[in-house]
């Protein structure tokens, strides 16, 4: 009688596992998809009510970005319950971390965003233009003018537009992995990749913390990259032009379209693409009065601001004492020609790899992105941000080169923490030759994958050959 009884037991809890496992399996349905994005947008506004203090309006809003966030990871995939039961809770673990951030004020926000939006607030459209507030380029100034006139916290406002593009961000990034690998949207690489990106400390810090913008030039430069490779080349080069457009830095991965140019997937047209859209974002300027010498002379004043040959980065020039033997002037032309030899390097390598394939271009981009601001004077700690991303993306195309987010991300942190907290976690040489080594490898690593290339593709032939 007892062994029956165990038996019917042991029978009811298989049903019982059998049938919450099927559950857990079952795909949403589109009113449970719609559902879930409702309880995401509450989520959001909770937790930038109660952990950032955030008033009705700016929490509403905020509300509005998680969706974005969760659209980011579950859209156009299928999502089943479990997904959205455990990538849910990831998501707004990652979230909630952001919003308990939105208090703080970063010494960048409070010395010039935050008057740069009061004093944009007493003037009109072309007084801004035709004068001179802040050291950005004419997209973010836009920004700048229409959040001064929101009754909204500037500094929430300011933290959102980073935190928003975080998720596309997130999602270019995991894209590009999974067209390297063959993978499909949804599948754990990607999902893996999503969150690695969202996780990474220099995100949080550089966006929730220091309302800085990088986020958003970053992602639309992946998504730049990854469009061109899905063979939509006029969309990307659209993407391209606009994250130019907002940050001078996106030109440490333009170089990649020289060899898309050579590999034949793009074209002069799509140049024409990119040049078109410049010319409309940088329209609405030209018509307030601006003048094509005002939107250009930006980015020469940024070029310019620094005197310094570094500033909390990991760079070469670390290696270089104050009032040394080299001139700034002299050690400034080194480094530019060394950063244009590095960069003509990843590109020959990219184009005898096989400059049409995504993996070349991925690792083409990370060489770029991590060797150009590393021989560059006048790099700040922020320069390496799309590094930082692309670093993500390279392990996960290459899991035995798991070390590169390690170092690059590291490196990266340390300079964050000596800006923002005033307590570097090390010293700059170890970083400054961590990063050395790792662009040393990096390239050597596309050299030797070149060669293989190489060999793999003669194999081929001669085998096609032999066929016939």
């Amino acid at each position: 009688m007892r062994d029956h009884n165990k038996n019917r037991l042991a029978a009811l809890d298989d049903r019982l596992c059998d049938g919450a496992i099927g559950a857990l399996s079952r795909p949403l349905g589109k009113s449970a998809a719609g559902l879930l994005y409702l309880l995401a947008a509450a989520l959001g506004a909770a937790c930038a009510r109660l952990l950032g203090g955030a008033a009705m309006a700016e929490s509403l809003l905020c509300g509005g970005v998680f969706t974005l966030w969760c659209a980011a990871l579950f859209a156009r995939a299928r999502v089943r319950v479990m997904d959205a039961l455990f990538g849910g809770a990831a998501l707004v673990a990652l979230f909630a971390a952001r919003m308990a951030a939105l208090p703080i004020v970063s010494p960048d926000c409070q010395d010039y965003l935050i008057p740069w939006a009061r004093t944009m607030a007493g003037m009109g459209f072309s007084e801004v233009m035709t004068g001179r507030v802040g050291d950005y380029t004419v997209l973010y100034q836009y920004f700048v003018f229409l959040l001064s006139r929101l009754p909204l916290d500037p500094v929430v406002c300011y933290k959102l537009l980073s935190i928003g593009f975080e998720a596309l961000l997130a999602y270019s990034c995991a894209s590009l992995t999974c067209l390297c690998c063959g993978k499909e949207k949804g599948s754990l690489r990607f999902c893996a990749v999503f969150f690695a990106v969202l996780a990474a400390p220099t995100v949080f810090l550089n966006g929730a913390v220091w309302s800085q913008c990088d986020a958003v030039y970053a992602s639309l430069a992946l998504l730049g990259v990854l469009l061109i490779l899905r063979e939509r080349p006029h969309a990307g080069c659209a993407a391209l032009a606009v994250s130019l457009c907002l940050k001078l830095q996106a030109v440490f991965i333009l170089p990649v379209c020289a060899m898309l140019l050579l590999a034949r997937r793009l074209s002069l047209r799509h140049a024409l693409t990119a040049l078109l859209t410049m010319g409309a974002v940088s329209l609405p300027a030209l018509l307030a009065g601006k003048g094509v010498k005002g939107v250009l002379g930006v980015y020469l004043y940024q070029m310019g601001e620094y005197k310094q040959l570094v500033l909390d980065a990991p760079t070469m020039y670390q290696f270089l004492p104050a009032g040394g033997l080299i001139p700034d002037g002299t050690a400034s032309m080194i480094g530019i020609m060394l950063a244009a030899g590095a960069m003509c390097a990843a590109l020959v390598l990219g184009l005898r790899r096989g400059g049409k394939a995504a993996t070349p271009v991925v690792d083409v981009c990370f060489a770029l992105c991590i060797c150009i601001p590393f021989l560059l004077p006048h790099m700040h700690e922020r320069y390496f941000f799309l590094a930082d991303i692309l670093s993500i993306a390279y392990a996960a195309v290459h899991p035995r080169r798991a070390y590169a987010p390690a170092v690059v991300l590291l490196c990266s942190l340390n300079g964050y923490c000596a800006y923002l907290f005033s307590a570097p976690l090390m010293g700059w040489t170890v970083p400054a030759l961590a990063m050395m080594a790792l662009c040393a490898a990096t390239l050597a690593l596309l050299g030797r994958d070149a060669v293989k290339g190489e060999v793999s593709s003669a194999f081929a032939v001669d085998a096609e050959g032999a066929a016939k």
